[in-house]
Order: structure tokens, then C-alpha cells, then sequence
């Protein structure tokens, strides 16, 4: 398992990532409980990749 941690400034940010990584996505989770300039997210890649 490959597991990415983004941190972003916002939401523009993480989808032009998602976006470049979208067909190797298996799974995102977005921390919404951020305190500090930046927010984070975690991605988690497809194991196969073709």
C-alpha cells in the first residue's frame, strides 16, 4: 500500500493534484479538523498499477 500525505492552502490546490493522479486513486481522506495555514489530506494509491 502506497499512502501520500498532502498538505494543501486550499481546495484549488488539492483537486489540481487529484486531478495529475485521479486513475491511480484508490481512496481519499480529507482531515477537515485543520488548525494551521495548511490543510491535509491523505491519499492512497491502487496497489496494480497498469
Amino acid at each position: 500500500m502506497i499512502k501520500i500525505k498532502v498538505s494543501y492552502e486550499n481546495e484549488k490546490e488539492l483537486n489540481e493534484f487529484l486531478n495529475l493522479i485521479y486513475c491511480k486513486i484508490k481512496k481519499i481522506k480529507i482531515m477537515h479538523n485543520s488548525k494551521g495555514k495548511y490543510k491535509k489530506a491523505y491519499v492512497i494509491i491502487k496497489e496494480h498499477l497498469k
